[in-house]
């Protein structure tokens, strides 16, 4: 029996353009509601109604999550998903 397995990861990441559209998003939130003060993920996920452990997931984006997770989190921020905001993980070997 073969050990190497090729798997395929599910979901979709947030792209580069895609986690610094978020990003100036929050800081914008941030400094007009916050003072400058950073949310904590227990604030983003008040905001957004994902938990902590998928807001990481997305802010990592190590791990996919699903498209209607990535809209919650943009729409939150008043943000439109657009293509260009997310893509597949790549395959991955595993041994």
């Amino acid at each position: 029996m073969n050990l190497n397995k090729l798997r395929r990861k599910r979901g979709i990441v947030l792209t580069r353009e895609g986690w610094q559209k978020f990003q100036n998003a929050k800081l914008e939130l941030e400094f007009h509601e916050k003072y400058g003060e950073k949310f904590t993920l227990e604030e983003l996920s008040g905001r957004t109604q994902l938990t902590t452990a998928t807001l990481a997931k997305i802010l990592t984006r190590e791990e996919g999550v699903d498209k209607r997770t990535l809209i919650n989190l943009f729409t939150a921020f008043n943000l439109e998903l657009n293509t260009s905001d997310y893509s597949q993980p790549s395959l991955v070997l595993q041994l």
